[in-house]
């Protein structure tokens, strides 16, 4: 590749990030999903046209944003070495309370998305997008516990998966230390301590 296309590639990728940069801080400074892509155009100094350019929608855009803002964070690397705990027990333990840490920082925009999803199908992609990743890290989980034949009797990996991904959900989070101002570490131990005893054997 010509030094030229390198330096054409690298102003595209500089500005691929401003943008998914920039509709982060909107959304998380507005509370709304509802920002515009002019909007967003004029935060990240780029037009309009080069949005559906890198993101072909504004759907792919909220999906990427999501994605872009857990690439950065290293939630990844976190949950890895959640999962790969000595035993399943404690990796569920480790995974959830890894989650529960991690919801703080993503707060405000998780709640613009889930209160938008019930109308913006825009918004319901990319919810949908990051709640399908916590459903694959639930089942990673619930598929080692019942390998390890930790499962109580009446429950399948799929069941389980299903269990956890619900007990350790955005929404029991917000309930528990939003609505009802629990401590951040009592709401994730009872979670923990509830999954335990309705899960192991």
């Amino acid at each position: 590749m010509s030094s030229n296309h390198q330096g054409v590639a690298a102003k595209a990728a500089d500005g691929r990030v401003r943008v998914l940069e920039a509709a982060w801080a909107l959304v998380a400074e507005s509370g709304a999903v509802d920002v515009t892509l002019s909007q967003i155009a004029k935060r990240a100094g780029v037009s309009r046209q080069a949005i559906y350019l890198f993101f072909g929608n504004r759907a792919g855009l909220l999906v990427e944003m999501t994605r872009h803002r857990d690439a950065k964070s290293g939630i990844s690397r976190r949950f890895l070495r959640a999962i790969h705990e000595r035993t399943a027990t404690r990796a569920l333990e480790q995974a959830v309370r890894t989650w529960f840490l991690y919801i703080p920082e993503i707060y405000p925009v998780a709640l613009a998305l889930a209160a938008a999803a019930t109308s913006d199908a825009e918004a319901a992609a990319a919810w949908k997008d990051r709640m399908d990743a916590m459903h694959k890290l639930s089942l990673n989980l619930a598929t080692r516990l019942d390998t390890e034949g930790m499962l109580a009797s009446g429950w399948t990996a799929a069941r389980a998966a299903d269990y956890i991904y619900a007990q350790a959900h955005f929404t029991t989070w917000y309930h528990l230390v939003i609505e009802r101002g629990w401590p951040p570490d009592m709401a994730v131990g009872h979670v923990v301590a509830g999954l335990k005893a309705a899960l192991l054997r």
